[in-house]
């Protein structure tokens, strides 16, 4: 799911997630988070060493001052340094500093009998805070955990600001994260090839923030859902996992009615074009059922055997099919080159991969054969304070192809349209309408299970009635 950024899959799977609501549309969401390293200490149980046993027998013996100990055992001060100290610093050894002897302390004598120790560890982990909830939720990142990308990784979608990080609650983020500390380190030791045993844990005593700190971002995908009352329910899955991130819903939601996110998903725009469709859609059914279905009011001429002339209404053959990805692309290719009469385009947004200098030459052999052009770009408003740098290239693009036109008297015009739409129509025949965004997406160039891909898909007709009922509601400068 990370490499196609499949999105459009995930639409059948839950078109009817919720009873009595139909899917209105769907963005990619780049959820911020806080990455920040703590250091966890931890005690552990371990085996008692030969020497260690050695030292806590001269202890019961009556053995107590460390030189003593040092000659009975024929150890160099700083050996036998290196064996106590640590069990010192466990409260397994009490020392008493007047006359510098050593004794087991309470929980020493119940451990030794074991030939046991308790021993204090630190491992350094990283754990991830997310941007978007007052209360954070908060969790482990794992040894070789993916899916989290810095703001230079973060492709088209919503991205949600990430600049305030969240104030960090010690005794609550201690609970949370001291649940989760076990299968992590497990994990993380199995992976690095070393034994671990998570029964040996005995308790985790303590973690604290380390001053580093990064921020980070997640994909999701959010689905959005609306009924015949244009109530709406959300439903965010993670990119990576595919799992439903319930804890998300209510703010995402909170944002969308406000009007946050609407340089990318308008609520208003999206019930007009569901309505559109819908009205289109019955338009088609309807004329299906009838016997005769007529092609603009068209009639055909035909001579029976008697001399006699009848007429006959032409019928629109059925040509509706769903199309994807690199067919797509090959049609829009190919109504570029062979265009007679009209092309017409719908595209937010526009790049110089696409609109190349092989691109610019075939549409300015089209304008000199005549044919009609009009193109439709910007999902913005058209004001220049709201462009983000990729409304400001498309705009710098189409620019240049208006320019490119202005010598072809009106046959070549471009307007912004604050529109979320993609649609190609050629010579008000073929009529493709979909998610491909014809004028900044090659999916020839990407290969399904690389990364870039992503499916993409629309409805393909050779019928003029949509067409033309298309072109006279959009095209109409």
């Amino acid at each position: 799911m990370q490499n196609s950024n499949d999105i459009y899959l995930l639409h059948e799977k839950y078109s009817s997630f919720f009873k009595g609501y139909y899917l209105l549309g769907s963005s990619d969401v780049w959820i911020p988070y806080f990455k920040k390293d703590i250091e966890v200490t931890y005690l552990t149980e371990e085996n008692l060493t030969v020497a260690e046993e050695f030292v806590g027998k001269c202890i019961q013996r009556g053995i107590h001052k460390k030189s003593d100990i040092g000659k009975v055992l024929a150890l160099k001060d700083n050996f036998l340094e290196a064996i106590i100290e640590p069990l010192i610093e466990q409260s397994f050894f009490t020392m008493d500093d007047s006359n510098g002897s050593m004794y087991l302390s309470d929980e020493g004598k119940t451990l030794f009998a074991k030939k046991i120790k308790h021993l204090n560890k630190k491992e350094i982990f990283s754990v991830m805070f997310d941007g978007l909830n007052e209360i954070n939720k908060v969790e482990y990142l794992e040894y070789e955990n993916r899916g989290f990308n810095r703001i230079k990784g973060v492709k088209e979608g919503i991205i949600i600001d990430g600049r305030r990080f969240p104030t960090y609650e010690y005794t609550k983020d201690y609970q949370r994260l001291s649940k989760q500390f076990l299968s992590i380190i497990e994990t993380r030791k199995k992976d690095m090839g070393e034994e671990f045993e998570t029964s040996k844990v005995v308790n985790v005593k303590d973690f604290k923030y380390l001053p580093s700190k990064e921020l980070l971002y997640r994909k999701y995908f959010m689905l959005i859902y609306a009924n015949e009352e244009k109530e709406i329910e959300l439903l965010v899955i993670d990119s990576m996992t595919e799992s439903v991130q319930s804890e998300f819903n209510t703010v995402l939601k909170k944002r969308l009615l406000e009007g946050y996110f609407n340089s990318h998903f308008d609520l208003e725009t999206a019930f007009e074009e569901h309505e559109k469709v819908m009205n289109e859609l019955s338009k088609v059914t309807n004329q299906t059922e009838e016997p005769a279905n007529t092609l603009n009011g068209d009639l055909e001429r035909i001579e029976s055997t008697d001399g006699n002339i009848q007429v006959q209404e032409m019928k629109i053959p059925d040509t509706t099919r769903y199309i994807m990805n690199a067919e797509i692309r090959r049609l829009f290719l190919h109504y570029l080159e062979t265009a007679q009469k009209s092309l017409y385009i719908i595209s937010p947004w526009i790049n110089y991969h696409i609109v190349d200098n092989t691109f610019k030459n075939n549409i300015e052999k089209l304008l000199k054969r005549g044919v009609e052009i009009r193109i439709i770009y910007g999902i913005t408003d058209g004001n220049d304070a709201n462009f983000s740098d990729r409304d400001k290239k498309s705009k710098k693009i189409a620019d240049e192809l208006e320019k490119l036109g202005e010598k072809y008297n009106g046959l070549l015009k471009i307007q912004n349209g604050n529109t979320h739409e993609k649609i190609l129509i050629c010579d008000d025949y073929y009529y493709i309408n979909g998610s491909y965004n014809v004028l900044s997406y090659d999916a020839e160039d990407n290969v399904k299970g690389q990364k870039g891909f992503r499916y993409e898909g629309s409805t393909y007709m050779e019928n003029p009635r949509m067409a033309l009922s298309v072109i006279e509601q959009r095209f109409d400068f």
